[in-house]
């Protein structure tokens, strides 16, 4: 027969009161770490994945549509990050990748196009151009930060329980 160890807890009871009159505290404390984490999650897609790491910085729109939003009821805070939007749609394609549909470019403010073809060439005008399916690769910006911060949004977590609940 198998040697059997056998153990007690003592104070249980206890300790789980003393974590149940700590749960205001360590409520708010994770509220403070999640709203610390997705403001820097917002900088570092911007700062490092939009300036060249993943995507270059062209216009500013994409970089300018990324904002956390934070929401905390009673029982759950969720961060948010929102990237794309209306001046910049094409946030989505770059994070999944994906074929963007041929279609027809026709000027907006202008009688006709103009333009020069990527290898060079002589200038080319014309009333509206077809543009064949593209396919666009995945680029993460969003996911792939996501995933470098794991470890250091796992330890910030635990850091705020074990500090809310030490009462330090």
């Amino acid at each position: 027969m198998a040697d059997v160890i056998k153990g007690t807890i003592m104070g249980d009871k206890a300790l789980i009161a003393a974590l149940q009159e700590r749960v205001p505290q360590i409520s708010t404390e994770l509220s403070k770490a999640v709203k610390v984490l997705s403001v820097k999650f917002v900088r570092v897609v911007k700062q490092d994945k939009l300036s060249g790491q993943v995507l270059k910085n062209r216009t500013g729109h994409l970089r300018g549509s990324i904002r956390p939003e934070t929401e905390t009821t009673q029982n759950s805070t969720t961060a948010t990050i929102y990237a794309g939007g209306f001046r910049a749609p094409y946030g989505v394609i770059h994070e999944y990748g994906g074929v963007i549909p041929a279609h027809t470019v026709v000027p907006r403010f202008a009688k006709a196009l103009a333009f020069t073809p990527a290898g060079g060439g002589d200038r080319i005008v014309r009333k509206l151009a077809r543009i064949p399916d593209v396919r666009m690769p995945e680029r993460s910006y969003m996911r792939s930060t996501l995933t470098e911060m794991r470890d250091e949004i796992v330890r910030t977590m635990n850091e705020a329980v074990i500090k809310a609940a030490s009462g330090k």
